[in-house]
């Protein structure tokens, strides 16, 4: 509490008294919780509850080196929240406690004037966690498949048929999507959609430096246009991308993957099969 105290006097502000031998504390008449709880500590931290004030009952804590106060924000909530206080000089309530009178200035233990505290809650990701134990397959296609008829596999599809392996995260609230890193066009195109198949686009040259991210969602697909007469299997290589930073059909780096990044350490492989392939097939598709 006595830095809080502190910083007020960095723009010029702060807490005076003119009684020398006066205390000093604030009294707190609001916390803002909508996203999350302001609590305070008597004990230097060792216990935690929650502030209560009010500008009715403002609730008192004292300048000394184990009062402390935090907030503890709700999942995947953040932004800037803020206390409005008085200054409290201790001649009047309790360490922690509720005053029964919100009177202020004259012989009263309160300011006249409050001040607002600032605080910002800046979001910290935990990477996905992509098991790769499954095989995803996307749905086939004939050989000489028409456009009309080639209307892909949903991303979320190919999550779920991730299984026995999949993607988790610890973060419950990240949404789920894909980083594709490597897509084999040797006999046709990869392309994707992300607004239900009204436009294609090119998946391009995808690398670790240059992954495609694909969203989980309702409408973004991914298909293989192959060339005439091709029969086989084609695949793409990609890492969980849990969508904390980056935008659907776009590129990013996924260089650096892990810990509070937003792709997975590991990747999977996705196979698709074109017509029916012989077995005997020299591209290796078996």
């Amino acid at each position: 509490m006595s830095d809080l105290i502190l910083t007020m006097g960095n723009g010029g502000g702060g807490i005076t008294d003119a009684d020398p031998e006066a205390l000093q504390g604030i009294a707190v008449t609001f916390a803002s919780s909508s996203k999350g709880t302001w609590e305070f500590s008597l004990d230097d931290g060792l216990t935690w509850s929650a502030i209560t004030g009010s500008a009715a009952h403002p609730q008192t804590f004292a300048s000394d080196a184990s009062t402390r106060i935090r907030f503890n924000p709700n999942p995947k909530d953040f932004g800037t929240v803020s206390l409005t206080f008085h200054a409290w000089d201790q001649t009047a309530g309790t360490n922690g406690g509720l005053l029964d009178s919100n009177a202020t200035g004259g012989s009263t233990s309160l300011s006249t004037l409050t001040d607002e505290a600032y605080l910002t809650v800046v979001p910290v990701n935990e990477a996905p966690v992509l098991d790769p134990s499954g095989v995803p397959t996307l749905n086939p296609i004939p050989t000489n498949v028409s456009d009309q008829s080639n209307t892909g596999t949903a991303i979320s599809d190919i999550i779920v048929r991730m299984n026995p392996g999949g993607i988790t995260d610890g973060d419950p609230l990240d949404e789920r999507g894909i980083a594709v890193t490597f897509a084999d066009q040797s006999f046709g195109t990869w392309q994707f959609t992300i607004d239900g198949g009204s436009n294609w686009y090119n998946i391009g040259q995808p690398s670790v430096s240059n992954a495609r991210l694909l969203a989980a969602d309702s409408n973004t697909r991914v298909r293989f246009v192959p060339v005439s007469g091709y029969s086989g299997v084609v695949r793409f290589t990609f890492q969980a991308w849990d969508r904390f930073s980056g935008a659907n059909g776009y590129t990013a780096s996924t260089t650096a993957a892990g810990g509070a990044t937003p792709f997975s350490l590991l990747s999977d492989e996705a196979r698709l099969v074109v017509g029916t392939p012989e077995k005997k097939a020299t591209i290796g598709v078996f």
